[in-house]
Formats: structure tokens, C-alpha cells, sequence
């Protein structure tokens, strides 16, 4: 399937072949065309699973279509929590509709608070979303988990009623369920990726996968392993019977600080989920870690949190290097990153292809905290300037997220000339929702 077979026109395919983008992913094929219908759509899919080019793409295909009748008003309303996120958003759609040249705001993308106080200060700013045709949620989860409700309530007032309502989540949550029955039920395209192709009317959230852990011996020489560590089941009720003792448990008994934990709270992370009650124990005792669980099971807090407990312990130079393959992955993950570790002054780096070379050099020459990069661009900008290897010589933590996907697509050279810069007692964290031969291979290597 391309771009083309989704409706996309043919300019849009175009840009969409020039930043790489071959071939549709899972939530593009199917929310694509639905958004292009006109439906309300809900998508719920993990970290990095093409969720923004899901909703982007549709919309600037519409408007290209008629920019001209809509002047000084606003085509779209993008919400999102966090100022950086809504940075990053910024940057896809530049990227996505490079060929659109706008002289007017037709996109608003804005995190709720700031848009509430500037529509209350300013009255004239609320006529120009009158005829709005599409409002994006996107991280619905948190937004309406993490007490944006007031603001929510003042910015939809302004919005026509006959918009065109997009929410992308990397989780079904009560409140998200909510709102679309309550309010969008009747035109409601919902996709959730787990499961596969759902109809709102049929829509039931699965959440009792099986889980399985595996855990590499860290003693020097040592070549242990143990697969699986446990096989573990859970619920999404409170009175589920198999869940045992661990519903009850907390993120302060992984051994988390406690501004740790207070920071998982503000972000109504209450219990840990199977991969991080498992894992981050381990990454804190220093032991080298796999992780090996689905799509969505919260694999990136169970290596972020220990990581930034960690670099709160003994902030130095770069930290941590994290490796993923694809830049909308690696934006992500700092998104992450940024949110989970706010009550920190992180400087963070994000190093991938399609950004100016010189400035990811002098960024990365400045010994940022966390390095979150592509395999291909970190191996060219170590092979270009000299002088950013030393940077990874104390480097604590090396993780690969999506380590299959790494180890399994054609990055070993790029691996080999990326290692070669890491200390060799740095702890090795892979995380994968998949057990691979190569990743095995790896394993067997600590």
C-alpha cells in the first residue's frame, strides 16, 4: 500500500517520498482516508507509530484544496500538552506541507493554557476559529487526564460545531472513552492499534495482554540468560482477581526518589505497568537490562525513569545516548523525556537527518544531558567532526529503543562507528516489542 492508494494527492505523496516516508504505517492506513471522509476520528497507537502524519497529512490536503475563502481565519486547531510538543509539531507540519506557502495563520497549534488566557484577554482573538473546520487532540490522554478541562471548555466555546474532530492517544483512557460516546458518537471512526480495525459501536479496550521479560546477567564475562523472568498478567479493573499484590504497588517501590514519583502523579501515572514494575528496579541496581514487551505497554518510562533519577543523582556531560530508527521516533521520545523529567533542567539533544548538520555538531559539542539520535546522522556527524566522539568517552547509559527494528534493517555499520565512542562499562539497556536472532546475538555480547 502507498500514500496515493490512502486519496493523498499527488504533491502530498511527494513530500511525503522526500522525508522518507515510503510506505503508510499502521495508523496512516487506516485514519488517513477516514479523516479525509470527513469522520471524527480516534486513533490509539504507540510512541512512534506515525500518529502526527495521521492527522497532518489529511488536513493539509484540505486546505491546499481551499486555502483562499478562510483569509485571516484559522483552518485547523492543533491542542497538545506541552510547549514542546507543540514545537515539535510545528517543525512535521513545516516538514509535511513544505510546498504550502500560507500568508495567514491557517494552523493554530497552541497547548491550552496559553490559548485560554489569550482568548480571555483579548475577545476579538475568538472570532477567528468562527468557522474552524478541524480540532486536533492530540496526546487526548493527557489532555484530558491531567486537568485541562477548564481550558478544554473556554477554547471549544469558539470552535463551530460542525468541525471535524481528530484525537490521537497512545492510550484509551475512561475520559477520552467518554467523550466520544458522549459527544461524537454518532460519526466516530476509532482505530486502536493493538487490536486492529475497530467501529466505535464494537469498540472494547483489551488491556490483558501476556508480557514477557527477559534480563541479561551484568557480571563481567558472564553470559547468563534468563528467558523469561516472568510471564505476567494484567487487568484494567481494580478488582481483577489475578492481579495479586501488584495492583497495589507504586512507582516509590521501584525504588524511585521521591520527586520522581510526584512528577509520575502530575502525569496520572498511579501504578506502574508490568515492563516498569519489572525493569526499573534492575536499571537502577546497574544491571544491563532487555525489555521485551508489546506496543504500548510503557517500555519508555521504564528505561527514562531510572535514567533521569540517575542523571539527578550526578548531572555530567552527556548521560545517556538513546538510539531509535526513525526521526519521528526520536522526536518523540524526547517528548517524553522532557515531560517525565521537567522538575529538571535537562538539556537534551535530538540528532537526526533533515536538520542542519552544523548545528546538531555545535549542540552535541556542548555536552548536552541526553543525546537521543538516528543511527545514520550520528555516524556522519562523528565522522565529520572529530571532536564529538570525546563527548561520549563517560557516557553511563546506552539504549536502543526499538532494538529489533536496529538491529535488523542494515544499522550495524552505523552501530560498530557508535560503540567504538562508548566507555565499555556504560549499562546497556535494549527495549523491543519483539525478541529478534540479531537482538539474541547482542544479548549474548554482555
Amino acid at each position: 500500500m502507498s500514500f496515493s492508494d490512502l486519496g493523498l494527492s499527488e504533491w502530498t505523496v511527494q513530500n511525503c517520498k522526500k522525508l522518507g516516508m515510503q510506505t503508510p504505517r499502521r495508523v496512516q492506513q487506516h485514519c488517513i482516508p477516514k479523516v479525509l471522509e470527513g469522520r471524527d476520528v480516534v486513533g490509539i497507537d504507540e510512541t512512534g507509530s506515525g500518529k502526527t502524519a495521521a492527522f497532518a497529512l489529511p488536513i493539509l490536503q484540505r486546505l491546499a484544496e481551499h486555502p483562499k475563502p478562510f483569509g485571516v481565519y484559522v483552518f485547523a486547531l492543533v491542542l497538545t500538552p506541552t510547549r514542546e510538543l507543540a514545537i515539535q509539531l510545528a517543525d512535521q507540519f513545516l516538514a509535511l506541507g513544505s510546498s504550502l506557502l500560507p500568508t495567514s495563520p491557517h494552523l493554530v497549534i497552541a497547548t491550552p493554557e496559553r490559548l485560554r488566557v489569550l482568548l480571555l484577554d483579548n475577545p476579538e482573538i475568538a472570532t477567528i476559529f468562527a468557522t474552524t473546520k478541524f480540532l486536533v487532540l492530540d496526546e487526548a490522554d493527557q489532555l484530558l487526564d491531567v486537568g485541562f478541562r477548564d481550558e478544554l471548555n473556554v477554547i471549544v466555546q469558539c470552535l463551530p460545531e460542525n468541525r471535524q474532530n481528530l484525537f490521537f492517544s497512545e492510550t484509551m483512557t475512561s475520559n477520552l472513552k467518554k467523550m466520544m460516546y458522549d459527544r461524537y458518537r454518532d460519526n466516530m471512526y476509532a482505530f486502536e492499534a493493538c487490536e486492529g480495525l475497530k467501529l466505535l459501536e464494537h469498540l472494547k479496550i483489551d488491556q490483558s495482554p501476556t508480557v514477557e521479560l527477559c534480563e541479561m546477567d551484568s557480571k563481567p564475562g558472564s553470559r547468563t540468560w534468563i528467558s523469561p523472568i516472568t510471564t505476567a498478567s494484567y487487568c484494567n479493573t481494580t478488582d481483577c482477581d489475578n492481579a495479586g499484590n501488584d495492583k497495589h504497588m507504586s512507582f516509590s517501590d521501584l525504588g524511585l526518589s521521591e520527586w520522581m514519583v510526584r512528577g509520575c502523579d502530575k502525569l496520572g501515572m498511579q501504578s506502574p505497568r508490568p515492563v516498569q514494575r519489572h525493569c526499573i528496579p534492575k536499571v537502577l541496581e546497574g544491571r544491563h537490562v532487555i525489555g521485551i514487551d508489546k506496543t504500548g505497554s510503557g517500555k519508555t518510562a521504564a528505561f527514562a525513569l531510572p535514567i533521569l533519577q540517575r542523571l539527578g543523582e550526578t548531572p555530567f556531560g552527556v548521560f545517556a545516548l538513546v538510539l531509535t530508527p526513525t526521526r519521528e521516533l526520536a522526536v518523540q521520545l524526547a517528548h517524553q523525556f522532557w515531560i517525565l523529567g521537567s522538575s529538571l533542567r535537562l538539556i537534551l539533544t535530538v540528532v537526526v537527518g533533515g536538520l542542519d548538520k552544523r548545528i546538531q555538531a555545535k549542540q552535541l559539542v556542548a555536552r548536552p544531558n541526553l543525546v537521543i539520535a538516528t543511527p545514520e546522522r550520528l555516524k556522519i556527524l562523528l565522522q565529520d567532526n572529530p571532536e564529538i566522539a570525546p563527548i561520549f568517552a563517560a557516557t553511563k547509559f546506552l539504549v536502543l529503543d526499538e532494538a529489533d527494528q536496529l538491529l535488523d534493517v542494515g544499522f550495524q555499520e552505523e552501530l560498530k562507528v557508535i560503540f567504538q565512542c562508548l566507555p565499555e562499562n556504560r549499562q546497556n539497556l535494549f527495549f523491543s516489542a519483539t525478541m529478534t536472532s540479531n537482538l539474541q546475538k547482542m544479548c549474548d555480547c554482555y
